[in-house]
């Protein structure tokens, strides 16, 4: 009689159902890196759009302020107009310039690498003109983009990983519990087959709704009982 539950030990053993999972297990691998990526870059260049709406939000909401403050040269003014840019998320560097680029006020610094910088000219209406006053110099960081993309990505690919893990290892469960130890029992009953001995006939041990399923199995051990009966 074969045992009616899989054991750890006929789990790992060679045999097409760890093939089967572990083929599975290589194909969910994939397919869970790939949309891990696809997924990610949809975030991270949403990240980006918003810092780039952020940057145009303060080109719309300051410039009219700063432009004014700027024609009366007023620094305390704009130095408490760019500290409170400078306290949106993601900003790392504000500055305004006068007309002949001279810096008025700043604070945060500068940094090259995995910004955005957007530069606005400062406009004041006067006798039917615009004057150019200035610009205002605004430098926003995507390294909180990338650091959110990193968190994601470990977050993700470790629910993923222990996800496709589990399947794997229940499909192998399964297979063998409803092929691979029926296969082991109909082979160890073709091994004692010989011509001329009286013939026994083989069953699986399965219960009453797969017994009357009529699935491949069925068919090998009726066509294998029926072979045995004309030995």
């Amino acid at each position: 009689m074969s045992k009616p539950y899989a054991t750890i030990g006929t789990l790992l053993q060679p045999g097409i159902g760890r093939q089967l999972a572990l083929w599975i297990l290589v194909f969910s691998s994939v397919v869970t890196l790939t949309s891990t990526a696809l997924q990610l870059g949809i975030e991270f260049n949403r990240d980006v759009r918003a810092i780039e709406s952020q940057l145009d939000q303060i080109k719309k909401s300051y410039a009219i302020s700063l432009s004014s403050s700027l024609w009366v040269t007023n620094q305390k003014a704009i130095q408490i107009q760019i500290d409170g840019i400078f306290q949106l998320p993601d900003m790392q560097f504000i500055e305004v310039l006068d007309d002949k680029d001279q810096v008025i006020a700043t604070t945060g610094h500068s940094e090259k690498e995995r910004t955005l910088r957007q530069e606005t000219p400062l406009y004041y209406p006067y006798l039917g003109k615009q004057i150019y006053v200035g610009k205002l110099v605004a430098v926003a960081s995507k390294q909180g983009a990338y650091q959110r993309l990193e968190d994601k990505f470990i977050v993700i690919l470790a629910t993923q990983t222990i996800k496709t893990f589990l399947v794997s290892l229940f499909i192998l469960f399964l297979f063998q519990m409803l092929v691979g130890r029926h296969l082991n029992k109909i082979a160890h009953h073709a091994e004692n087959l010989e011509a001329g001995s009286a013939a026994n006939t083989l069953t699986l041990d399965r219960n009453q709704a797969d017994a009357l399923h009529q699935d491949e199995l069925t068919h090998l051990v009726k066509a294998l009982n029926s072979m045995s009966q004309r030995l």
